[in-house]
């Protein structure tokens, strides 16, 4: 239980070290769309805000079900085929800017953690919010040390045992 919420420390810490994840995304005709946002966090999900102008928008209006990646920074890593990254299977679902007040919430911490630019965003009518709602995740800190967890319940984190296999194995 002690490494699990040693892991789940680890991976608050690194999503806060990260400001961006990259969005795979698919159109109505399963056309795959890389791209990427800041986000936040909050209540147990994350949130983005995107233009209408960019295609993923329209990609996590039509097609919910995306992966999102925060990975480690290049310069910083040890080993680039070895980066530090999270992967989450999420569902994407339009926060309403008119009813309740997560709109206005998750519009705050974004001002927050990314400054003025968040207030001129939010008087444009083509920027909206996205909730992502992790189903499931995989954290990667290097060869051998890859963790699986549900939703974003990182203190239940399970240790993915898939060897790598040398040529010389048989499949």
């Amino acid at each position: 239980m002690q490494e699990a919420t040693m892991m789940a420390s680890e991976i608050d810490t690194f999503l806060q070290e990260c400001q961006t994840i990259l969005i795979a995304s698919v159109d109505e005709n399963a056309v795959v769309n890389a791209s990427y946002s800041p986000f936040i966090r909050m209540d147990s999900n994350i949130y983005i805000m995107v233009s209408h102008v960019a295609a993923h928008t329209k990609n996590l209006m039509d097609m919910p079900h995306v992966s999102v990646m925060a990975i480690e920074d290049e310069a910083k890593a040890k080993q680039l085929y070895a980066r530090k990254r999270l992967t989450l299977d999420v569902h994407a679902v339009l926060v309403s800017r008119d009813e309740g007040d997560e709109w206005e919430r998750a519009a705050q911490k974004l001002k927050e953690r990314f400054g003025a630019i968040i207030e001129t965003l939010t008087q444009m009518a083509d920027f909206v919010i996205f909730r992502l709602e992790p189903k499931n995740g995989l954290f990667v800190k290097g060869f051998g040390k890859a963790y699986a967890f549900n939703g974003m319940e990182t203190e239940k984190v399970q240790h993915v045992k898939k060897p790598h296999r040398a040529l010389s194995d048989k499949v």
